[in-house]
């Protein structure tokens, strides 16, 4: 484009330079020779219109002088238009020269740009390679850091794996992860009790959590998120809290006890995988797949669970406060001693669980009449037990009053609390009994 712009440049200069040169030599030299031609004819017209009878010898010479001086005008006119037109056409030689020379000289100062670029692309291209070649030595022996029997040694290698998380190691993203999940699950699962953290694993999971979604961004996980495959890890007690975990692969995995407060799962994978006691709270799990997952005892108040799959899994006396289960598939799942109070249940088919014993459904939102009566039906509550201790002959289920209720859950309540449905209690006074509720018949 440049060398198209300075050609144009150039064209314009010399039609410019041509055009000074038809107007400074061109015309004169035509109008030039039409003042010959007039003169001849004028002297031609003279020698006809003169008598044949004797000239006055005055007359004679006057026009003899005039015809001098027009030669003498005339040979000097001549003499000024070839000497401009010299001039002219030397200027437009040395234009065209200059011109010559300055395209010249760009065209080997764009073929010298070039061929430093060349040498610099050579050079950056011998840099990479080493660069990566170092890379590729320091990886190893990282890997062989790993395998020693010195848990010192494993330790560091673990930490100086996180260096090659920066850019410019684009290419080893995945291998660190691939890595870090292979070392992780390595470590030995008590089926009954969770494996407390140890300082190489403390190091290699706050590996597998920066290094996760660096490698998914450059692999775009969008087509098939198995491509970072983190199924069967072993991340007991792990420090996930604020983790961007969007489309992990990690089913059938341990997290008990994991800390994953804030964590964002939407779109994850964690069919089978144990969670029992975990903290999701405020977490994110919307579209995820939690197909007979184990949520039992885990803290997932205000969590983000729409639209997921909660088919089989077992949330018994897990804490789902606030938590938004709308659009949920909650088919054959149990519930048991669960806390739903101030769920969304919109578009959800909670009945359709397979235990509901003891789920407490106090202010919940989203259920129909009908969906509330299916679930009463299955063991679930309304409202917890009353805060003080019960005396003989005192409701155990106070009738609900709280605004927020919706309509169909307080007719619901009020219908169910009644002289003929109470249960008393039989306890001696000052005693409380945690069996005792209100059911309806």
């Amino acid at each position: 484009m440049k060398q198209r712009s300075l050609l144009k440049k150039i064209s314009i200069i010399f039609l410019c330079m041509l055009a000074l040169f038809v107007l400074f030599f061109w015309l004169p030299a035509v109008a030039l020779a039409a003042q010959s031609t007039s003169s001849y004819h004028s002297r031609t017209e003279i020698g006809q219109v003169q008598d044949p009878s004797p000239v006055d010898a005055t007359v004679t010479a006057l026009q003899k002088e005039q015809l001098v001086a027009q030669v003498e005008q005339l040979h000097n006119q001549n003499n000024w238009i070839w000497t401009f037109g010299s001039t002219v056409i030397s200027t437009l030689a040395v234009a065209l020269a200059g011109l010559f020379g300055l395209f010249r000289y760009l065209r080997d100062q764009k073929t010298e740009r070039e061929k430093q670029r060349e040498v610099e692309q050579q050079r950056l291209t011998d840099r990479q390679d080493e660069r990566r070649k170092r890379s590729e030595e320091r990886f190893q022996t990282v890997v062989e850091g790993l395998g020693s029997e010195s848990e010192a040694a494993q330790v560091g290698a673990a930490i100086m794996l996180r260096t090659f998380l920066r850019p410019g190691y684009e290419q080893i993203y995945s291998q660190a992860f691939d890595l870090a999940v292979a070392h992780l699950r390595l470590r030995n699962a008590d089926p009954l009790t969770p494996e407390p953290l140890a300082s190489l694993s403390q190091a290699l999971i706050l590996v597998f959590r920066e290094s996760f979604p660096l490698a998914r961004n450059l692999n775009q996980l969008h087509q098939n998120p198995q491509l970072l495959d983190a199924a069967r890890i072993q991340l007991d007690n792990a420090h996930l809290n604020g983790a961007d975990l969007h489309q992990a692969w990690i089913s059938e995995a341990h997290l008990r006890n994991a800390a994953l407060k804030r964590a964002n799962l939407s779109k994850a994978s964690l069919y089978k995988s144990d969670l029992t006691g975990a903290d999701l709270r405020c977490a994110n799990l919307a579209k995820a797949n939690l197909y007979k997952a184990n949520f039992s005892i885990a803290r997932m108040g205000d969590a983000d669970l729409s639209q997921t799959d909660l088919r089989g899994a077992n949330l018994s006396q897990a804490d789902l406060r606030g938590a938004n289960l709308e659009g949920i598939n909650i088919r054959g799942a149990i519930l048991s001693g669960a806390d739903l109070s101030f769920a969304r249940l919109e578009k959800t088919s909670l009945e359709t669980a397979h235990a509901l014993s003891g789920t407490k459904l106090s202010n919940v939102k989203g259920l129909s009449r009908e969906q509330l009566k299916a679930c009463l039906a299955k063991g679930a509550i309304l409202e917890e037990e009353s805060a003080t201790n019960p005396g003989p002959f005192q409701t155990i289920l106070p009738v609900p009053t709280d605004a927020s209720l919706s309509p169909d859950v307080r007719a619901l309540s009020q219908s169910m609390v009644s002289p003929e449905q109470v249960q008393l209690s039989t306890n001696a006074p000052g005693k409380s009994d945690s069996n005792h509720a209100a059911k309806a018949t």
